[in-house]
């Protein structure tokens, strides 16, 4: 896969600028990407989110 085109719009969240690219690849795929404030990670730290897989009374996934 290669990366065909990036994208790159400027706008703000609050008062702070942030950086949106947005990337298309020759297999059709598309994407976003976001800069990352470093400085912020280094105040707050990290913190892990991960969407939990629903799960029916029978025990399959909640996903169709």
């Amino acid at each position: 896969m290669r990366i065909r085109q990036l994208r790159a719009f400027m706008t703000r969240d609050k008062d702070r600028p942030r950086v949106l690219v947005a990337i298309d690849t020759d297999e059709g795929i598309t994407g976003w990407g976001v800069e990352i404030d470093e400085e912020v990670l280094k105040r707050d730290g990290y913190i892990h989110w991960q969407r939990k897989v629903p799960t029916k009374p029978d025990g399959s996934s909640g996903y169709v």
